[in-house]
């Protein structure tokens, strides 16, 4: 898996070079990682969020690029719903995976509605993506919130929202988790 350095400068290369990424905002440790994987990779539960980019290190290593290839489309990156099959078909069989990352972030109307929840909007905030990532490695299983900015600001009103969401996502689905 790679450093956070290394995570930092992907995350520059696909949100453009005037992203600004803040240090993550929460990182929860799914206590239910049978749950967790099961509702991320066989139902439908993650499917309106959209793929960034994910790595799976099993017998071998594979990687997906979320970035779509359609030009006729509104959107920047592929919904998981859309992805989720070849991701399972990566990591199932026998052994578990040794180690797996994902990026996934919230698709830009649903951002639209978040902010303007909280009196804001994309613009007014410099937010180019609500994301979080996934990462299973050394048998421990994390989620981890970010938020992407288009130039430095002081207002850290919708980062905490988008925390406070992430919490009620897991809660509404029963997913168990400790704060780190």
């Amino acid at each position: 898996m790679e450093k956070y350095s290394d995570f930092k400068r992907k995350f520059m290369d696909l949100h453009g070079r005037n992203s600004c990424y803040t240090n993550p905002m929460i990182a929860l440790n799914i206590e239910d990682q049978k749950l967790f994987t099961r509702l991320l990779f066989v139902t439908d539960t993650f499917d309106n969020f959209e793929l960034v980019e994910g790595e799976f290190v099993t017998r071998f290593s594979a990687n997906l690029d979320g970035t779509l290839t359609e030009e006729d489309s509104d959107a920047r990156y592929v919904r998981w719903g859309d992805a989720r099959n070849i991701a399972f078909q990566i990591i199932k069989g026998k052994q578990l995976p040794r180690a797996f990352r994902l990026t996934m972030r919230l698709t830009e109307p649903n951002m639209e509605k978040t902010l303007a929840s909280i009196g804001k909007t994309a613009e007014s905030t410099n937010i180019t993506s609500l994301l979080f990532n996934i990462r299973y490695e050394h048998e421990a299983l994390m989620l981890i919130t970010g938020c992407a900015y288009s130039t430095f600001t002081p207002d850290r009103t919708a980062e905490r929202e988008w925390d406070e969401l992430m919490l009620k996502f897991l809660m509404k689905h029963e997913i168990p988790y400790l704060r780190s």
